[in-house]
């Protein structure tokens, strides 16, 4: 083993100071002979790190790979050295990019290397209540709004074929169910998942979830009907991060999450994943005051349905949103 020589990768025509807060507790040795590969992964925007992105090298030793942190960077070592193309995978998002590797020390790459959108696409089915699209947007991500009133959602989810043009379709809050989602639309929803398609709701959407796939999930008094599930209390909530992912980039396992208006569906049990959870108050009923307590309420959960990926959250995108809020909505876009 031979320690580790850090030097910057010049002539790229952009500053060393582009790369912020790499970490100071990468490997310091190597295998003799061989290199490495250090830098930091952005979101389309180019300003937002992607963190939990799996980036490797695959040479003739074998796969050097790594998993970005809370600021996006990464460290590959034991490469040999020479130009090699390394790849960044999150969510449906990637990249790909060439490299020289130089025996015995590990380059720093002198700019941050962005994911792109490339062929991917993605829906967004607007909402009264929820502009999940201005986060998306935000990313640099493009996408097509789906009109969430009258036929244009309808004629949309009674399109299979329609619905397979995009990797992700995203359901805003408010958006025209509002008690009804028929046998047929969730069949085709289910379809679109099982095959690789991944779906998105938020709050008052949550019958994309609960009629689709009723076993991943319970929502308190559901059986009261679609108003008797929105009785989540205006609150601000210390929610525990569960997900290493969300726990790396906001830099702690607690979000401040800010229910600012009450009616909001609240989640009584999940066997999916829980992404965060907190301690929060409810009413008896929607035209009901009350501060009746579930401790470790479900705020987000996600579950893989065959190809596909579904994520609810009882939050979502409002003007009053936390910078914890922010973060999490983003990195929730960019996983799916």
């Amino acid at each position: 083993m031979r320690a580790v020589l850090f030097a910057p990768l010049l002539g790229l025509g952009c500053s060393e100071s582009a790369i912020r807060n790499l970490p100071t507790d990468v490997p310091t040795t190597l295998a003799e002979g061989l290199g490495g590969i250090s830098g930091q992964i952005c979101a389309p925007d180019s300003n937002t790190w992607v963190a939990g992105a799996e980036v490797s090298i695959e040479h003739d030793e074998g796969v050097s790979s790594d998993i970005t942190d809370g600021v996006g960077a990464f460290t590959l070592v034991d490469v040999p050295p020479g130009e090699h193309e390394v790849t960044a995978i999150k969510g449906s998002y990637s990249l790909a990019f060439t490299v020289t590797v130089v025996a015995d020390q590990v380059t720093e790459l002198p700019v941050p290397e962005c994911i792109q959108q490339g062929s991917v696409k993605v829906a967004v089915v607007t909402g009264d209540f929820d502009s999940i699209e201005d986060i998306i947007a935000d990313l640099g991500i493009d996408h097509d709004l789906i009109d969430g009133k009258g036929n244009g959602y309808r004629s949309f989810l009674t399109d299979p074929d329609r619905m397979a043009q995009y990797d992700s379709i995203f359901f805003n809050c408010g958006f025209g169910l509002g008690g009804g989602l028929p046998a047929a639309t969730a069949d085709n929803l289910a379809a679109y998942v099982r095959q690789g398609g991944n779906v998105y709701a938020s709050d008052w959407a949550y019958e994309i979830v609960e009629r689709t796939w009723p076993n991943k999930q319970r929502f308190l008094s559901e059986s009261k009907g679609y108003y008797g599930v929105l009785v989540g209390n205006e609150s601000v909530v210390d929610a525990t991060v569960l997900d290493p992912v969300l726990a790396e980039l906001i830099d702690g396992d607690t979000a401040r999450i800010d229910y600012a208006v009450g009616g909001w569906a609240v989640v009584e049990q999940t066997n999916a994943e829980v992404l965060l959870e907190g301690r929060v108050t409810y009413s008896p009923g929607y035209y009901y005051k009350g501060n009746e307590v579930l401790n470790r309420a479900p705020l987000a959960h996600r579950f893989v349905d065959g190809e596909g990926t579904v994520i609810f959250t009882t939050f979502h995108n409002e003007r009053q949103r936390t910078p914890d809020m922010t973060t999490i909505l983003q990195d929730i876009v960019l996983s799916l």
